[in-house]
């Protein structure tokens, strides 16, 4: 599959994210990112049992590297994010459609729509072996997501933490949308007075 990086942005992208469990000792580590609304993206991950265990993983007694693996991690799971936000967010595009009962334009991908990926990071900041493990059953999304990782290509992100020994790194998670439409109400506290 031929992929082609598309120029894009995204604004108020407002990630956040935070990895649960501390059993360091190569079991998968389980993680969950979520974003403030009104970004539709959430995403969920899960460190690949196979690449790394307690007995193979060289990193594995350094408690601190440990803790920039995982903001390495976080930093990756964000920007794959982010660029399937700036792709699927283009105006007057085929992501849009209008929405008579609620009188503006839509995304079309339904609440909840999720695309599983799997990918392998090298020590030279080239990503391989990247592939959908679950589709969203949306081509144009899941095209989004493997544009977005191939956007990374040789990106300084991906840039292993220093003192690292490992000579690959693997990573599975997702990128979904939001599980329910919420409006959000801002309070601005500006009050204009006017004389009579």
């Amino acid at each position: 599959m031929e992929q082609i990086g598309l120029p894009g942005s995204a604004q108020e992208t407002g990630l956040v994210g935070g990895v649960g469990g501390a059993d360091w000792s190569g079991t998968p580590q389980q993680g969950g990112m979520g974003q403030y609304q009104p970004n539709p993206l959430q995403g969920t991950a899960s460190q690949n049992p196979m690449a790394l265990n307690a007995s193979n993983d060289p990193d594995a007694g350094d408690q601190e590297l440990m803790i920039d693996w995982d903001v390495w991690r976080n930093n990756l799971m964000q920007a794959i994010q982010s660029g399937t936000l700036a792709k699927i967010n283009v105006q007057n595009d085929v992501h849009f459609v209008w929405d008579p009962g609620r009188q503006m334009m839509v995304t079309r991908y339904p609440n909840g729509t999720s695309a599983w990926y799997t990918l392998a990071v090298l020590p030279d900041r080239r990503i391989i072996n990247v592939r959908l493990t679950q589709t969203s059953r949306f081509p144009t999304y899941d095209q989004a997501v493997l544009q977005a990782i191939n956007d990374l290509q040789g990106n300084n992100l991906l840039t292993y933490p220093r003192g690292s020994r490992r000579q690959i790194v693997s990573q599975e998670a997702n990128v979904r949308t939001a599980g329910q439409s919420q409006s959000q109400n801002f309070q601005f506290g500006d009050v204009e007075r006017q004389r009579y």
